[in-house]
């Protein structure tokens, strides 16, 4: 378990205007292969639960919609990031801000 644990975590959580939550968690890793190694991890299992792709700061991203939230995923360098939003959202507002994450 210890390679998928990252060495700092990051997370933010907003409330826009609508009162609906959107959250943002960054993983960082020690090297860009234990992200990448994470996020084969992380992509097998969202692949499985129906999850498509996207592309997010020039990387392919997963998205899919569970329980009512919509959820991104995708990895840049040392770092994975997820960010979830109401269900409600498009997934080009999800992108948009995954673009804004600075990583």
């Amino acid at each position: 378990m210890r390679p998928f644990i990252p060495d700092r975590l990051t997370s933010a959580r907003y409330t826009d205007a609508g009162r609906q939550e959107w959250v943002a968690l960054n993983l960082e890793y020690g090297s860009t292969f234990q992200a990448w190694r994470t996020w084969l991890l992380a992509r097998s299992a969202l692949g499985l639960s129906g999850a498509q792709t996207t592309t997010v700061r020039d990387v392919d991203a997963l998205y899919l919609n569970q329980e009512g939230k919509r959820i991104l995923v995708f990895q840049k360098g040392p770092y994975v990031v997820l960010l979830t939003g109401p269900g409600s959202a498009t997934v080009e507002r999800l992108v948009a801000l995954g673009n804004q994450i600075q990583v």
